[in-house]
Formats: structure tokens, C-alpha cells, sequence
């Protein structure tokens, strides 16, 4: 419901999980979220944003949804390879600090994705 109220629309990975994990590896979302644990090892999103390359990974928002988090935690994120921690009992009332993260981190790596499509584009 949140990244819904903020314009993005979603989808369940349990619902055609081979067909939304290769578009996940290709880099397809701009917004993940997932748990850090409880999914089959093979269709861990977190484990799987692991072996993503860094291209693919910089143009991704990943957000760790869990119980022994603590929401907004910058150093947690960091050090779960994550742009956002959420704690599972407050994921209805993120969308502050959702929205915030998000843009802060789109203006941090604009210039560089500029570049990356500029360069994509032979012109550059």
C-alpha cells in the first residue's frame, strides 16, 4: 500500500516466481522490497541482489522489511547492502521516510545514471 500511495505500482514474487526473478536479475524494478530470511534459497531476493551487477544494482531500490530492524537505520542499511531498513511493525507507517530516502538517493546517483545512459547511447 505504500509504494502504491507513491505512484509505484507492485508486484508478489510468489506469483510467477521464475518469470519475476529473471526480470528481477535484469534489472526490471526500480523499488524492491523483501525480507532478508524465510524464502526458499533460490527465490531470496536478498540473497539474489547479491550476485546482481553493480549496474543493475545501483538502478535499484532495495528496502529490508524485518522484525529485528530498525526503520530508517542508516548504518544497518549499509551494512545489509540495502538503501532502506523497515521494521515489519511499522511498514504501514513508512511512507515518509520511504519518499525521503528514495529521493535522496535519486539525487545522489542522477548524474551518474545520466552518464551511464549518455554513454549507452554512444554519446559519450
Amino acid at each position: 500500500m505504500v509504494l502504491g500511495a507513491l505512484g509505484y505500482s507492485t508486484e508478489y514474487a510468489d506469483d510467477r516466481p521464475e518469470e519475476k526473478g529473471l526480470k528481477f536479475q535484469q534489472g526490471g524494478y526500480q523499488v524492491v522490497a523483501t525480507n532478508p530470511s524465510g524464502f526458499p534459497e533460490d527465490r531470496d531476493l536478498y540473497l539474489m541482489t547479491k550476485r546482481l551487477t553493480p549496474d543493475v544494482r545501483r538502478r535499484m531500490f532495495l528496502v529490508l522489511i524485518g522484525d529485528d530492524l530498525k526503520t530508517g537505520d542508516g548504518t544497518e542499511a549499509f551494512a545489509s547492502t540495502a538503501d532502506l531498513v523497515v521494521n515489519a511493525s511499522e511498514i504501514s507507517n513508512c511512507d515518509r521516510v520511504l519518499a525521503q530516502t528514495i529521493s535522496e538517493r535519486r539525487r545522489l546517483y542522477q548524474t551518474f545514471w545520466d552518464a551511464e545512459d549518455r554513454k549507452a547511447e554512444g554519446r559519450l
